[in-house]
């Protein structure tokens, strides 16, 4: 499980850091967490913090992506063909969050000031159990490779 949002430092870090906790804990799964820019830390014995790591190399490697849906998150988790579950906080995040939503390639959004250890619990057991959202992401990986054939995102 991937969990990054960017260099995005407009949340409250420590909030996060506890509903991912949460979250890994409850779901029993391992994590990933890229801190980057954004200072995210979290600590776990089944979460692993890195500062930056080339995405086209980990979301490959994932079961799914927890991301703020900034242009190239969203572009790289369907690249990857990872299932992602956006939570936006700002800018344009919100726009990218509604058509992964509205093209069925997530189970739902869930806007950062909304985000708690429950709902990113359930959406995260949604998203692994939906076999559907990975059929559409294998046909998503088709067109996000050549935009100028493929159904625009």
């Amino acid at each position: 499980m991937y969990f990054g949002f960017g260099s995005i430092s407009e949340f409250a870090r420590e909030h996060l850091a506890d509903v991912i906790s949460h979250t890994v804990k409850r779901l029993r799964v391992r994590a990933v967490v890229q801190g980057g820019w954004s200072g995210l830390s979290v600590q776990g014995d089944d979460i692993l913090g890195v500062d930056e790591c080339p995405h086209a190399w980990l979301l490959p490697r994932m079961a799914a992506a927890v991301h703020h849906a900034g242009p190239g998150a969203t572009h790289a988790c369907l690249q990857a063909g990872t299932p992602a579950l956006p939570v936006p906080i700002t800018l344009d995040q919100p726009f990218w969050a509604s058509r992964l939503h509205a093209l069925e390639l997530t189970p739902t959004v869930i806007p950062m000031r909304h985000l708690d250890g429950d709902n990113l619990t359930h959406a995260l057991g949604r998203l692994l159990a939906d076999g559907g959202i990975a059929d559409g992401l294998s046909t998503s990986e088709h067109t996000t490779s050549n935009s100028r054939t493929g159904t625009p995102l």
